[in-house]
């Protein structure tokens, strides 16, 4: 009986560790999107000041 208990206590230690290392690479894609969005962002807004500029010297 002692070793079911051990046994269960040990799948249960594992699940943990494999649910925290899961959660840390979550996280990190996380963060990597948001840096991938904040650049395309900056671009975008590099673009548009570019267009206002062309707009102001058509008109």
């Amino acid at each position: 009986m002692l070793q079911k208990i051990e046994a269960t206590i040990e799948g249960i230690s594992s699940a943990i560790n494999k649910g925290l290392t899961e959660k840390s690479k979550g996280e990190t894609i996380v963060q990597k999107r948001k840096a991938d969005l904040s650049e395309t962002a900056r671009r975008i807004d590099i673009l548009k000041g570019s267009l206002i500029r062309i707009r102001q010297q058509v008109t």
